[in-house]
């Protein structure tokens, strides 16, 4: 009987340059190529079995032992600092660093509360370039940031003393007269504006933050409506504890420019996010989508298209069985078909859905 074959194939996840899928005979190790991916900004630390994992299951030049037809996925990170300059005072808070893994959006940093000093001036706060005058960084508060910063301390100079008359003041001497006051003009405050919109994260996920927009600089706190369902920190950061919704409530503070504001948005907790392990069409005019079967969810959802955006003549299949792990489904034949799928979990009779899978595509017969 002749030996089984499997395609190991290799899926860059963001950077270029992946080796040509390798052939795996059944139960027989085979090594992998030596040939790494780049992406610019990022450091390559391995092979993964999921688009977002953070450890390397596998490295170039390695064995692999798996005998199914398995996709490897590009594994990235790179780091984010952030610096301070005294800008020339003395006690500037240490570097702070976080890292950045895969495709996770840019991390968030909380302004260190240590305050520099430089005699004669007050500080005020922090900037973005060495010469400016006016506060963009406030200890304490919360800022994202996708690349190296260097903050520079802003310095208000403290007014030179008085002098005091020579002598005593003479009664007979004249007084001049008081300038009038000008008048305090109010500062008018302007409405803070919070975007965010609603986010859904698999249940395995080590965390996510929102893709938030805010226009204001006072402090932010988030609350959940729902902690046994996701937690999330004073950065924002959401962390997924059972399948199920939530409310996150935004609140920014008010500041000396900007009113308060307050923004809620509905976070999902789905299933993990599902493997396709091949794509095929057994026959014409039909293909045959297998994936890796998933134990926290209900079922599956296919989506297959002739579109690769899935913008037009989208189509879905479902598959009501967690155990079941490929479909056939027919098709117009000699065409090109992408396809996705994501799996669901039904909690209280409602369906809640994990992120999708990324897309294979296969011509029909």
């Amino acid at each position: 009987m002749a030996a089984k074959h499997y395609t190991i194939s290799f899926d860059a996840n963001g950077g270029v340059g992946v080796p040509d899928p390798v052939d795996k005979v059944e139960n027989i190790f085979t090594m992998l190529p030596t040939t790494k991916p780049i992406r610019t900004g990022y450091e390559f630390i391995g092979w993964g079995l999921t688009n977002d994992a953070r450890v390397a299951r596998y490295n170039p030049g390695t064995a692999i032992e798996l005998n199914e037809d398995t996709t490897l996925y590009a594994l990235w990170k790179r780091d984010v600092t952030l610096s301070y300059d005294a800008n020339g005072g003395v006690n500037a808070p240490k570097s702070q660093t976080e890292t950045i893994y895969n495709n996770s959006p840019a991390p968030y940093f909380g302004i260190a509360s240590t305050k520099p000093v430089r005699e004669g001036y007050t500080f005020k706060g922090w900037a973005a370039t060495k010469d400016a005058t006016v506060v963009s960084y406030k200890p304490i508060y919360t800022y994202q940031l996708a690349e190296d910063t260097t903050l520079y301390a802003v310095w208000e100079k403290v007014p030179d003393p008085v002098d005091p008359p020579a002598g005593p003041v003479d009664p007979a001497d004249p007084v001049d007269p008081i300038d009038p006051v000008d008048p305090v003009i109010p500062v008018v405050k302007t409405a803070c504006s919070i975007k965010a919109g609603a986010l859904t994260i698999p249940i395995d996920s080590k965390g996510a933050y929102l893709n938030l927009t805010v226009n204001s600089d006072g402090k932010r706190s988030f609350k959940s409506s729902s902690t046994s369902v996701a937690t999330v920190d004073a950065a924002g950061k959401i962390v997924p504890k059972k399948i199920g919704s939530t409310k996150i409530t935004i609140t920014v503070a008010e500041s000396e420019l900007f009113l308060n504001g307050s923004e809620t948005v509905t976070v999902t907790v789905g299933p993990k996010k599902v493997t396709i392990s091949k794509v095929s069409s057994p026959k014409k005019a039909y293909l045959k989508v297998t994936w890796k079967k998933n134990t926290t969810a209900t079922g599956y959802q296919i989506s297959y298209s002739t579109d690769k955006t899935f913008a037009k003549g989208t189509k879905t299949s479902s598959v009501t069985k967690q155990k079941t792990v490929s479909k056939s489904i027919k098709v117009s034949s000699k065409k090109t078909y992408y396809v996705r799928i994501r799996s669901y979990k039904t909690v209280s009779g409602k369906k809640y859905y994990g992120p999708w899978s990324s897309v294979k595509s296969v011509k029909t017969k």
